[in-house]
């Protein structure tokens, strides 16, 4: 399951009431092991398993120079544009000896338009520190290796650019809350190092490097410490750490595919037949 508790009482209510309805051969695939012992889904005729995401099948490269920070995601529910540029401000502001760019793509086109993009930045006062820019060619890696740095390439689309981000950010969200049980797709389509509040504990589960946000007060997910984060990721490119840091997820990207979390399901299938 991909969301978790608060999500479930607020979004979905009913979804107790059906739980309880089921039979008792009923097996019920977590994604991460946070929520797994919450008492909303402690019924007895549920066999409770975690059984995380998995990692797509990736066919692109990760760029440890320049260094990219970013996603290509949905943008607006359970990611903000907002934040991601607050990690970005603070990164430029810690000032890493190493180049940094931004990357805003994916979808809706609304939510990384130039003009709503620029909002934000003025809101930080930093216009005059980010370089906002699209894509001129279909040679997207080329353009990012040679931007100037504090680029921000905005790409509103469907379509993914052919080069991975260095660090993959994923500051889930529920409304003002810090969404606890999510790990969704998008973390899983890139090798590159999450940055997230929480990732419904499968980072342990997967062995994942990861940039943890701190956060002392789960409802309000703009309080989180984003300047505790970018001095990390400062620290991590300074000594040059980042790098062994995506050798290591890349691989872990092959052992957590398609082919082995299938067989965690048919091997959880298996025991409630029997």
């Amino acid at each position: 399951m991909g969301f978790g508790r608060a999500v479930a009482m607020f979004s979905f209510p009913q979804l107790k009431s059906i739980l309880s309805a089921l039979p008792a051969t009923t097996g019920l695939a977590m994604l991460g092991d946070l929520l797994i012992d919450d008492p909303f889904y402690q019924l007895p005729q549920l066999s409770r398993r975690v059984i995380p995401h998995g990692f797509f099948d990736l066919d692109t490269d990760i760029l440890s120079r320049p260094v990219v920070i970013g996603r290509h995601t949905t943008w607006g529910e359970m990611r903000s544009v907002k934040r991601t540029l607050a990690l970005l401000k603070a990164i430029a502001e810690v000032r890493p000896r190493t180049p940094v760019i931004g990357y805003l793509g994916g979808t809706p086109a609304e939510a990384l338009s130039r003009k709503s993009v620029s909002a934000h930045l003025e809101h930080f006062d930093l216009n005059k520190v980010f370089i906002l820019r699209d894509f001129k060619t279909e040679d997207w890696r080329e353009e990012v290796q040679t931007a100037t740095p504090n680029t921000i390439f905005l790409h509103a689309g469907a379509a993914a650019p052919s080069f991975d981000v260095t660090f993959n950010v994923q500051l889930y969200h529920y409304g003002e809350r810090i969404r606890i049980g999510e790990s969704s797709g998008s973390l899983h389509a890139s090798a590159g190092i999450p940055v997230i509040f929480e990732m419904n504990g499968s980072e342990r589960i997967e062995n994942l490097k990861t940039i943890k946000v701190p956060y002392s007060n789960p409802n309000d997910a703009d309080a989180a410490d984003i300047d505790s984060a970018a001095r990390q990721i400062a620290t991590l490119l300074d000594t040059g750490e980042y790098s062994q840091m995506l050798i290591h997820n890349r691989e872990m990207t092959r052992v957590w595919n398609n082919q082995g979390v299938a067989r965690l399901y048919i091997d959880f299938l298996e025991s409630l037949a029997k």
